[in-house]
């Protein structure tokens, strides 16, 4: 992943002079402050068997980025992490078709807010896909992560971000895709829980 990150990073370069697109996040965490996400170790918990895909990796490299500017620190070692967490990651990229609604992981049990199916608290998102009047030809990216802690099933922290781009243009190249909706995924984290915003 070291090796990887400088080349990772190279297509930012050519986004500086583009505009990039505004992305939409919606986050739910435990309201109860014994049940926040305190920073210390983690490790990646791809949603898969196979693994990650180098658009995948890139994704993984911009969480860990801003995962490490919160305190977070990803856990290399050889032995068995202790008492850290689990960041389970999902991307989905869809050409000029909006996607379903993903299930998450609730963290609306015993002093939570909710998740993306119980509806709880969800605020009104912008239809990103209207910025573009020929929609066949956009690409839709969307950035799910849950925070959980070792042995635990529930979530203390789930956030969902997603944006659209023209399809061949900078913004819509994977690399760049996975910066901007990272940043605004950990944007004033843990964030407002159930609120949907809209991130320039």
């Amino acid at each position: 992943m070291r090796i990887l990150l400088p080349f990772l990073a190279l297509p930012l370069l050519a986004a500086c002079a583009t505009a990039l697109p505004p992305v939409e996040v919606t986050r739910f965490h435990r309201i109860d402050p014994a049940a926040a996400a305190i920073p210390g170790p983690y490790v990646f918990d791809w949603q898969s068997t196979e693994a990650p895909s180098l658009a995948q990796r890139a994704h993984q490299a911009a969480i860990a980025s801003e995962l490490e500017r919160l305190g977070f620190r990803e856990h290399r070692g050889a032995g068995e992490m202790q008492g850290g967490y689990l960041v389970r990651v999902q991307v989905d990229r869809s050409e000029g078709a909006p996607m379903d609604q993903p299930g998450g992981v609730s963290v609306g049990v015993g002093g939570g807010t909710g998740g993306y199916r119980s509806g709880v608290g969800v605020g009104v998102g912008l239809d990103l896909t209207n910025l573009f009047r020929d929609r066949r030809d956009i690409i839709l990216t969307r950035m799910t992560v849950s925070i959980r802690r070792q042995g635990e099933e529930l979530a203390v922290w789930e956030g969902r971000a997603e944006n659209v781009a023209r399809s061949g243009t900078p913004a819509a190249q994977p690399n760049v895709a996975a910066a901007k909706l990272a940043s605004a995924l950990f944007a004033d984290f843990p964030g407002r829980s159930g609120e949907t915003i809209t991130v320039p």
